[in-house]
C-alpha cells in the first residue's frame, strides 16, 4: 500500500502485524517462511513473494485445514461452522512467536499473545 502512494510519505507511521513479514531479513532463515516461498515458487511461481496478501492467504488456508481436522468426518455446513467458531489457541508458523487465534459462537476472531 505504501508503495504505490510514495515511500517517502510513509515517515513518522507506525504499524502493526501479527505475521511474519517475508521481506525482513530477520525471517530469511526461518523453516515456515521457506516453505512458504517454496509453496509460491510451485504453486503460484508469478505471485508476487512482497504482497502480504499472498501471505495472509496462505495462513488462512491453514487455518481452514485445521478446521477441517476437527471436522473429522463430518463434513456438514452445520459442522465446519461450529468448528471455525471453536478454535482454541490456533498458531500457524507464519505468525509471530506467542500469537495464538481463538474462536468462540459469540467472537468468532480474536488472536492473543501468550
Amino acid at each position: 500500500m505504501l508503495k504505490p502512494a510514495g515511500l517517502e510519505f510513509a515517515k513518522g507511521i507506525i504499524s502493526t502485524n501479527y505475521l511474519k513479514d517475508p521481506t525482513d531479513p530477520t525471517w530469511n532463515n526461518d523453516p515456515a517462511v521457506l516453505k512458504w516461498r517454496a509453496f509460491m515458487d510451485k504453486y503460484y511461481p508469478d505471485g508476487d513473494k512482497t504482497n502480504a496478501n499472498n501471505l495472509y492467504g496462505y495462513v488462512q488456508s491453514e487455518a481452514m485445514v485445521q478446521v477441517l481436522k476437527q471436522c473429522g468426518d463430518n463434513l456438514t455446513r452445520d459442522n465446519v461452522m461450529k468448528q471455525a467458531a471453536n478454535l482454541k489457541n490456533f498458531h500457524s508458523d507464519l505468525m509471530l512467536p506467542s500469537i495464538m487465534v481463538n474462536t468462540s459462537p459469540d467472537r468468532l476472531f480474536s488472536s492473543r499473545c501468550s
